[in-house]
């Protein structure tokens, strides 16, 4: 009886060394995922700010950006 109860707690410490392991896994992969964010939230806001100045730049020129 006292081996079944070894195997099974080995078999825990296993499983529960396998959960660490993934969760660790899952939250390299969140935070890499978090910054992928934030890098193309940036590119977006520097891309809306260079449009609105070519924006500014037509208007103030005088053109008709319409064609």
């Amino acid at each position: 009886m006292a081996i079944l109860g070894w195997a099974f707690w080995k078999v825990n410490q296993q499983k529960d060394a396998a959960l660490r392991e993934l969760y660790e896994r899952v939250a390299e992969m969140g935070k890499a995922q978090t910054e992928a964010i934030v890098k193309v939230e940036a590119a977006l806001v520097a891309l809306k700010d260079a449009i609105e100045e070519m924006h500014e730049h037509t208007s103030a020129g005088g053109g008709d950006a319409s064609g």
